[in-house]
């Protein structure tokens, strides 16, 4: 969450932050687990704001101990109407051979479903 919150700034303070934001962030640690993660996930989404568009892909990553994850990005934006949740988990979880050896990050054919799944996704709810 912290990296996620260093870039939004980042890109805030340069005037490149748009009215669409995409964040993956989950996979490499708990966001639901502890103050701390909760507190840099409010702390993220009031930077956004309400008026943006937030897209926020869910994480595959069932064997590690973070994983309820995903049940903390579903409430999270049942609670927020800007944030809509690309399923990265439902869609990869039918298709292990996208990932690579660790059984989380996916691998080139992998990389390519999810940037077609980010694309569609934003583009479908945009067109609403």
């Amino acid at each position: 969450m912290g990296g996620g919150i260093e870039a939004a700034q980042n890109l805030k303070a340069q005037g490149r932050l748009g009215s669409v934001v995409v964040v993956s962030l989950g996979t490499n640690g708990p966001i639901a687990d502890g103050e701390r993660y909760v507190k840099q996930t409010q702390e993220l989404l009031s930077l956004l704001g309400t008026e943006r568009r937030i897209f926020w892909v869910n994480v595959y990553a069932p064997h590690l101990s973070w994983h309820p994850n995903n049940e903390y990005i579903r409430k999270m934006a049942a609670e927020n109407k800007n944030v809509t949740v690309i399923d990265w988990y439902g869609l990869v979880s039918k298709h292990p051979e996208w990932l690579s050896g660790d059984g989380v990050h996916p691998n080139d054919a992998g990389a390519e479903q999810y940037a077609r799944l980010v694309h569609d996704a934003v583009a479908e709810a945009l067109a609403k």
